[in-house]
C-alpha cells in the first residue's frame, strides 16, 4: 500500500545508518565540513587526525575479506606499534629473550618487516642498533657493587666471524647450542656462572640452543662513587681471581639467555705482572699470556686502567695521576 502510494519506507536504512554510527571510527570524517565545524578542534583543519594512516588502511584493506573491517584494521595497527616496542627494547625486562630473537632477526633480514614497520620507522630502528650508545640493562647481572649492567652496541650475527683460544681456536659461537662451541669453552662458562654470579656447580647442565647476543662495550654504576663504568673491547681491566686482583684485555663481550637466566660476560687475555720496569719511564711492564677466562660482571673492579702495548716491550701500565701532573 505504502508503495502503491509512493512512499519509500526507509526504516531498514534508518535503521543500517544508526548502525553505523556506532561502528569505531578509525579515520576521523573530518573531511565533511559540517563534521568538523561541530566536532573538530583547530589543528584538524590543516592535519586531520587519522590522516596519517589513511595510505596504510587503503592498502591493507585488501587484505581483509571486508567483513568487520574496523576490528582488523585496528588490530594490524595494534600488531604495528607492538613490533615498534618490542624492537625498541620496550620489553627486554618482560621477555628478555623474546626481544633478543627478533632484533636478532630484524638485523638479520630487515624486510621481513617491512609491512609491518613503516619507512620512518625501519631509518629509526636502522639508527638506534648503529648508535654506540645503544643499551641494554641486564638486571639479573647486578649485585650490591655493580649496578645498572648493560650490554652497549650490539654486534650483527653475521659479523660474529672471530676466533678465540676460548673455543680452542674455533670461532667464536653465535648460539649457546653450536656445534662447534668445545668443553673449553662451556667449561669456562660454568666457572663464570658458578664464581661470578653464585650458581650451583656444573650449571647449566644442558646449554639450551639460545642465540648469544656479542656487544662492542659493557658497563655498569658503581654504587660507592655512583660513576658510570664503560669498557670496550681492547681495554683491559682489573678483575677479582682466587684471593688475589687479576689483570685482563677485554676480548669479548656477550650476552647469554639460558632458561630466562640471562647475564653478561666477558672474555679475557690474561695480563701478568713481570715485576720490572721501564727504565726510561720507570713504569711497570705487563706482559700477555696465552691464557683466557670469562667472567662476568660482579668481578670487574670499577677501575679506568690505561695500558699500552708497545712492540718489542711488552704492555706499559701508566699509572700516572693525571691531577698530580
Amino acid at each position: 500500500m505504502l508503495r502503491s502510494l509512493g512512499v519509500v519506507d526507509d526504516s531498514g536504512r534508518a535503521l543500517q545508518y544508526q548502525n553505523d554510527t556506532l561502528r569505531p571510527n578509525i579515520h576521523v570524517a573530518v573531511h565533511f565540513p559540517e563534521f568538523a565545524e561541530e566536532y573538530a578542534l583547530p589543528v584538524n583543519r590543516n592535519t586531520p587526525i587519522g590522516e596519517n594512516l589513511h595510505r596504510y588502511f587503503k592498502i591493507r584493506v585488501y587484505e581483509t575479506n571486508y567483513s568487520n573491517v574496523e576490528k582488523i584494521l585496528l588490530m594490524k595497527v595494534n600488531f604495528q606499534e607492538t613490533m615498534r616496542l618490542l624492537l625498541q627494547n620496550a620489553f627486554q625486562h618482560d621477555d628478555p629473550e623474546l626481544t633478543s630473537e627478533m632484533l636478532a632477526l630484524y638485523q638479520q633480514c630487515p624486510t621481513l618487516f617491512n609491512k609491518v614497520l613503516s619507512r620512518t620507522d625501519r631509518n629509526e630502528m636502522d639508527a638506534l642498533l648503529e648508535n654506540e650508545d645503544h643499551e641494554m640493562e641486564i638486571d639479573q647481572s647486578a649485585d650490591s657493587n655493580h649496578l645498572r649492567p648493560a650490554a652497549i652496541n650490539r654486534i650483527p650475527t653475521k659479523s660474529v666471524v672471530a676466533t678465540h683460544p676460548i673455543n680452542d681456536g674455533n670461532r667464536i659461537p653465535t648460539r649457546s647450542g653450536d656445534l662447534n662451541t668445545t668443553s673449553t669453552w662451556r667449561g669456562h662458562l660454568r666457572l663464570a656462572y658458578q664464581y661470578d654470579y653464585g650458581k650451583p656447580a656444573q650449571y647449566p647442565s644442558l646449554f639450551e640452543n639460545r642465540p648469544i647476543q656479542w656487544s662492542r662495550k659493557f658497563g655498569f654504576t658503581d654504587r660507592k662513587s655512583n660513576d658510570r663504568f664503560t669498557f670496550r673491547t681492547g681495554d683491559f681491566v682489573r678483575f677479582k681471581g682466587d684471593n688475589q686482583t687479576l689483570f685482563g684485555r677485554v676480548d669479548h663481550i656477550f650476552v647469554l639467555d639460558n632458561d630466562k637466566d640471562r647475564h653478561i660476560f666477558t672474555v679475557l687475555t690474561l695480563i701478568k705482572r713481570t715485576k720490572t720496569r721501564h727504565k726510561l719511564l720507570d713504569l711497570e711492564i705487563m706482559e700477555e699470556t696465552e691464557d683466557a677466562v670469562v667472567v662476568g660482571v660482579p668481578v670487574i673492579r670499577p677501575v679506568r686502567l690505561y695500558m699500552v702495548p708497545v712492540r718489542g716491550v711488552g704492555i706499559i701500565w701508566v699509572n700516572w695521576d693525571i691531577h698530580a701532573l
